[in-house]
C-alpha cells in the first residue's frame, strides 16, 4: 500500500482519484462532490452542434430523473472517420450508486494487459441535460494505467483488463453528493492503443561516488533496490543523483509519471514504503498539492528510463509533523526512484 506521496495523509482511493487521468477524475468523482469539481476540460461543442439525437425534449429542473441502466437507455452512434461517435439517449436520466460500464463493441487489437498505458479517445454528456461537456476527439488523446482489479485508482482502469485496443465503452455515473445537487455523466470511451510500461530503469549505470551517502545495490534479476546506510549526519539540501542514465523524454512537472520507488528513513536506514512490494509499478501526477516538495523538485529534468535517488531533508519531505507511524517528525528521506514513463 502506498502512503508517502499525497502529503498529510495516507494515499488511499480517494487522493489516488484525484491525482489520476480526467476520466477517472470524472469516474470518482462523487467522492469531491458534484460536477463543477470533476474536470477542468472545457466544454468543445453543444447539443446544437448535432453531436447529440434525443427522442424527447430536455427534461426540466422540476422533473425527477428516471431511474435507468445504460444498456436499457443508451446506444452508441459512430460518427465520420477520425470524429467523435453520438450518445443517444433521452435526457433526464440517473444511474445507480455503482458506474455502470457497458461494452459496445469489442476491440480486434492487442488484449490489454496489467501496467500498460492505455490510449484512448472519450465523450461526456450531462445525462440530465443532454448536454455535451467534452470531446477528446476535440482535443487530444488522453491516457490512463490498466491496473488489476485489486488496486484499481477507478472503475476504468481496472475494467480494461483482458479487453482488446479498439474496444468502445458506453459509462454511466451518477453522483449523490450531500452538498450539492444530483449529476449523471454519460461517457462514451473508444481505446486506440497501448504502450508496454518496463519494469525497470535501463540505460547506462553511473557510480555513486560520494562517500557521504547510502550506497544502493541492485537485485539482478528484478531490479528492486536496497540500500547501505552510512555513518553520517544528513544533507541539509535536496540531493538528486542519477544512478541510470535512461536515454527517454525529460520529466516535466505536471505530467503524469509512471515509477517503480523505494522510501528509507536516513536514521537506521528502516524502508517505509515500496511499490516493488505491490508487484507493480505506481501512477501519480508530479503536481503541487500531490506530492512532497523533493519529489517535485528533483524529478522534472530527469528523462524517462533514469533511476534517480533523491535525498530529502525535512523541510522539502514531512517538515516537523512526519506522516503516519512510519515517517517520525524531523524525518530526512532517501528515495530510490526508477522513472518508467511520463505523459
Amino acid at each position: 500500500m502506498v502512503t508517502f506521496l499525497c502529503k498529510g495523509q495516507t494515499l488511499n482511493k480517494t487522493c489516488r482519484a484525484a491525482i489520476g487521468a480526467t476520466l477517472a477524475l470524472l469516474l470518482l468523482a462523487g467522492c469531491a462532490g458534484g460536477r463543477n469539481n470533476t474536470s477542468t476540460a472545457t466544454t468543445s461543442a453543444t447539443a446544437d452542434d448535432g453531436a447529440l439525437s434525443t427522442s424527447e425534449p430536455s427534461a426540466s429542473a422540476s422533473d425527477e430523473p428516471v431511474l435507468t441502466t445504460v444498456a436499457e437507455s443508451v446506444t452508441w452512434q459512430d460518427g465520420a472517420a477520425g470524429a467523435a461517435p453520438t450518445l443517444q439517449f433521452t435526457p433526464g436520466l440517473q444511474f445507480g450508486d455503482e458506474t455502470e460500464i457497458v461494452v459496445q463493441e469489442e476491440g480486434t487489437g492487442d488484449t490489454i494487459e496489467v501496467g500498460q498505458r492505455v490510449t484512448f479517445q472519450w465523450i461526456d454528456y450531462d445525462g440530465l441535460t443532454g448536454d455535451l461537456v467534452y470531446s477528446s476527439w476535440d482535443n487530444q488523446a488522453q491516457n490512463i494505467t490498466a491496473q488489476d482489479t485489486s488496486v484499481a485508482t477507478d472503475p476504468l482502469s481496472g475494467y480494461l483488463v483482458g479487453h482488446k485496443v479498439g474496444v468502445k465503452l458506453i459509462i454511466g455515473v451518477t453522483q449523490r453528493p450531500e452538498d450539492s445537487e444530483l449529476s449523471t455523466d454519460i461517457v462514451g470511451v473508444e481505446v486506440t492503443g497501448t504502450y508496454t510500461v518496463p519494469s525497470r530503469a535501463e540505460g547506462e549505470a553511473i557510480p555513486l561516488d560520494d562517500p557521504t551517502l547510502p550506497q544502493v545495490t541492485l537485485d539482478e534479476a528484478t531490479g528492486q533496490p536496497s540500500i547501505t546506510v552510512v555513518d553520517s549526519d544528513p544533507p541539509t539540501d535536496l540531493v538528486v543523483k542519477t544512478l541510470i542514465q535512461g536515454s527517454g523524454t525529460e520529466v516535466k512537472k505536471d505530467q503524469t509519471i509512471t515509477i517503480h520507488y523505494t522510501g528509507w528513513l536516513w536514521t537506521g536506514g528502516d524502508p517505509f514504503d515500496s511499490s516493488w512490494t505491490t508487484g507493480s509499478p505506481a501512477t501519480f501526477t508530479l503536481s503541487d498539492g500531490y506530492l512532497i516538495t523533493g519529489w517535485l523538485e528533483g524529478l522534472p529534468g530527469q528523462k524517462v528510463g533514469s533511476q534517480v535517488m533523491l535525498v530529502i531533508p525535512p523541510d522539502k519531505g514531512y517538515g516537523e509533523e512526519g506522516s503516519g507511524d512510519t515517517i517520525p517528525g524531523n524525518s530526512t528521506l532517501i528515495f530510490v526512484v526508477d522513472i518508467l514513463d511520463a505523459y
